[in-house]
């Protein structure tokens, strides 16, 4: 999945909104605020607010399983593995939305 570097921004900034306030307060306005530009200028990377959150999850799937993929990969125990997988995940989630 190729994310440019300003799409990225606009979905962690995004991603700080919604663990901040809530889906409620996803709106391109406030969005755009965040970000320091306008409503507009949205619409140059993405096509709706749904475009973003769907982006967002996709890339949130993609780096928790690249993560999950190479956390395990040395692991040979099943019980192991599986141990790993909540870890990665609230990691990743972490990490992505937050930072």
């Amino acid at each position: 999945m190729e994310i440019k570097e300003r799409q990225l921004e606009i979905i962690k900034a995004a991603g700080e909104i919604l663990t901040e306030s809530g889906l409620g307060a996803l709106t391109t306005k406030n969005l755009a605020a965040k970000m320091g530009f306008s409503e507009a200028a949205l619409y140059r990377h993405y096509a709706s607010k749904e475009d973003i959150l769907l982006t967002m999850l996709k890339y949130l799937c993609t780096d928790m399983d690249s993560r999950l993929t190479q956390s395990v990969s040395g692991l040979k125990n099943p019980m192991e593995k599986l141990k790993q997988f909540p870890i990665i995940n609230l990691t990743t989630l972490k990490r992505t939305l937050i930072s």
